[in-house]
């Protein structure tokens, strides 16, 4: 009540004396979604590998203001995280080294004390409000808290005429499906190499923090 009391008379007062009354101008912001309540996050290589490409990519309108733009990197997998850009209503074009440069900062100013790097994105406001970029992992049933290490547990069974393992574990492997962190080390183990590949993320975490 007093908040908008005291707006009131301003108000007023510029209209006494013919001029523009002062308003509330939204402000350049970085939030980092740091919060225990928020479980989500996602590994901070895989969101390296990607926001150049998602900025250099950006499929802008020909004709238009105030769009708004995201891509979504790693679907299916743990560490899938999305990209955003969103411009206010009187902006048009965009600034790739801006854009670069904004979500690096995202990546590497929060969460800079977990063990494993994971990450739980944020939002940065720039050019008073001009340009919002967003990243956001968006997998919400990953182990709580995040894993300090990556573990897991192997089991293998002798078939005479070929050997099969169960492997299961979280901390690693979180984008591949396995193919490129975890079946090259194998096929070095063994003569003929990996056959009958079957790699599954499970729906929810184990109570283990297996996924």
């Amino acid at each position: 009540m007093a908040s908008f009391a005291m707006a009131e008379a301003m108000d007023l007062r510029s209209l006494v004396l013919g001029i523009d009354a002062p308003s509330c101008e939204v402000k350049d912001e970085f939030k980092c979604c740091t919060d225990d309540n928020w479980k989500i996050y996602a590994s901070a290589d895989r969101l390296d590998e990607h926001y150049e490409d998602f900025c250099k990519n950006i499929e802008q309108p020909d004709h238009g203001k105030g769009w708004d733009y995201y891509k979504v990197y790693g679907e299916d997998t743990p560490d899938e995280h999305e990209f955003r850009i969103s411009l206010s209503d009187d902006v048009a074009d965009y600034d790739v080294n801006q854009c670069i440069d904004s979500f690096k900062k995202l990546i590497h100013n929060c969460d800079t004390n977990r063990r494993l790097n994971w990450k739980t994105g944020g939002k940065y406001v720039r050019d008073d409000g001009a340009y919002t970029y967003e990243v956001s992992p968006t997998r919400y049933n990953r182990p709580w808290p995040p894993p300090e290490y990556a573990q897991g547990t192997c089991k293998g069974w002798y078939h005479f005429s070929h050997s099969s393992y169960t492997i299961e574990g979280g901390g690693f492997s979180t984008w591949d499906f396995g193919q490129k962190t975890m079946r090259p080390s194998m096929n070095g183990c063994y003569g003929l190499g990996t056959t009958a590949w079957n790699f599954e993320d499970y729906d929810e975490p184990t109570e283990e923090g297996y996924e």
